[in-house]
């Protein structure tokens, strides 16, 4: 009968333990639900300082990143710029441009840029002023049959005196493909004052590349006559707001058109164009004298 109280005895000492085991087991399994549960309170309402931090750097990069794409933008547009000014023989301007660039020096491209432009302006020859070519045209003919109409008076003069819009366009073609530069006509001289502080005319220095030639243009009668009513002609030089010129012109029905139909508009396009055929910006010279 011992050995059998001893077994119950055993059994239930083995029970009791196997209780306290589950009971412990269950109270850290909830406990560690409760902890995980207050942890996520706690991150869900606490602020993300990673996430912080990551924005930050990244619109600080966004930042920088614009910051350089700007500069990269602004130094584009003065290289542009000295290369216009370059075409345009003007090549201490050029060289000024690039060097207006801070840090210039360290950078290989600027630094090509500059050695070229003296290179190509110390290869330049002076141009001999006596031997500078001088075209002159009165205002151009739009409309040919009109100007040229035999029956009209001035019919004969016309065809004898005008230029034609094509033949402008052609001629002037000609002498850009021929080397031809147009030069300012202040270009051709210089002032200076002598010892007695009289003003003194001198020749001027324009220095070409080898092979080109100066030339000066002027326009002779750029009056737009009513005389020329009728003629197939510019009625108008007119202006816009940014400085640019244009023309009126009245065709043969009678519409009033505007655009480039006479010299002056059409060489600045041509200019505009072909940037080396004009000796730093020149245009031509328009002569209001008359005859």
């Amino acid at each position: 009968m011992a050995y059998v109280r001893d077994r119950r005895y055993g059994r239930r000492r083995r029970r009791q333990r196997n209780q306290l085991i589950l009971l412990s087991a269950v109270l850290i399994i909830l406990i560690a639900v409760i902890v995980g549960i207050v942890i996520g309170i706690v991150k869900e309402n606490r602020p993300d300082n990673s996430e912080n931090t990551g924005a930050t750097e990244s619109t600080e990069t966004g930042t920088e990143d614009d910051t350089q794409e700007d500069e990269r933008a602004e130094i584009s547009a003065i290289i542009a710029e000295a290369e216009l000014l370059a075409a345009g023989y003007d090549y201490d301007a050029a060289i000024a441009k690039i060097q207006s660039i801070e840090g210039y020096e360290q950078d290989a491209e600027l630094l090509g840029k500059v050695v070229d432009y003296e290179a190509i302006k110390a290869s330049c020859v002076r141009v001999k002023i006596s031997e500078v070519t001088h075209i002159f045209y009165h205002s151009l003919v739009v409309d040919p049959d009109r100007a040229f109409d035999p029956n009209k008076s001035n019919g004969e003069g016309m065809n004898q005196w005008m230029t034609t819009v094509d033949e402008f366009m052609a001629i002037t073609q000609e002498m850009y493909d021929r080397g031809y530069v147009l030069v300012s006509l202040h270009d051709l001289y210089e002032i200076t004052v002598d010892e007695n502080g009289n003003k003194v005319m001198k020749e001027g220095n324009i220095y070409l590349p080898q092979g080109k030639k100066a030339f000066v243009l002027s326009l002779d009668d750029l009056s737009y006559y009513h005389s020329y009513d009728g003629y197939g002609l510019a009625t108008k030089l007119l202006v816009d707001d940014e400085g640019n010129l244009y023309n009126e012109y009245i065709d043969a029905q009678g519409n009033v058109l505007y655009g480039d139909y006479d010299c002056v508009p059409l060489l600045d396009k041509f200019i505009e164009e072909h940037p080396d055929a004009s000796y730093r910006g020149a245009k031509g010279t328009v002569a209001l004298t008359g005859y």
